[in-house]
């Protein structure tokens, strides 16, 4: 049965109103690791969270009422 709170399966987001410039420089960085875009940028989150993580940031999600 599908768990409409499992949150172990990815979902699709959409990054909006990113300067060009950022972009290009986006995909350089992933041609130069050798990944997909949407890799790359999955993957620096995910650094990004697990540093935080690391200095002691609780996060998670808000509970819905």
């Amino acid at each position: 049965m599908d768990n409409p709170k499992d949150h172990s399966e990815p979902k699709p987001y959409l990054l909006r109103d990113l300067p060009p410039a950022l972009m290009d420089k986006m995909r350089a960085a992933a041609a130069i690791h050798k990944r997909p875009l949407k890799v790359y940028v999955r993957e620096l989150f995910e650094e990004h969270v697990k540093e935080l993580e690391k200095r002691g940031l609780t996060l998670s999600r808000p509970k819905s009422k």
